[in-house]
């Protein structure tokens, strides 16, 4: 979701981006039926390819803004989100799994 905000506004797209409901993702995600390695493999896809969006990014993109749940964010701000929110999941994982 982060990284398809920042895209939009990267290429200049001004149209607000409602917000979501993080719990109703996690409902229906289904990992109970999915195996451990399949979801590493896809976490290290999905972090690799934020990586090279990002570093696609030049200034003027990385600094460019729009509207998110109702919040003014920059593709900037939306990177150290990202960044910062794997560290929120680990978080979980460790608490609740290992």
């Amino acid at each position: 979701m982060f990284t398809y905000r920042a895209l939009r506004f990267a290429r200049k797209d001004e149209t607000p981006l409602p917000g979501f409901d993080e719990n109703t993702y996690a409902d229906n995600a289904k990992t109970d039926k999915r195996k451990w390695d399949d979801l590493l493999e896809e976490f290290n896809a999905l972090r690799r390819s934020t990586e090279i969006l990002f570093n696609s990014f030049d200034e003027d993109q990385l600094n460019a803004t729009g509207i998110a749940s109702g919040n003014p964010v920059s593709v900037l701000a939306i990177g150290f989100i990202v960044a910062g929110h794997v560290n929120h999941h680990i978080s979980i994982i460790k608490a609740r799994y290992l």
